[in-house]
């Protein structure tokens, strides 16, 4: 039993980090940037 809790917190933890590196990297570099055309045109 203390076996699956563990694992089971393991892998909340593991999601939950993944979670915080996304929000974070979407702050860093919003996607309205890479979604907008580059100034003066493409060429």
């Amino acid at each position: 039993m203390a076996v699956i809790f563990g694992v089971l917190l393991l892998t909340f933890a593991v999601f939950f980090i993944l979670m915080l590196v996304k929000k974070r990297r979407e702050k860093n570099c919003p996607r309205v940037l890479f979604q907008a055309p580059p100034p003066g045109g493409a060429f």
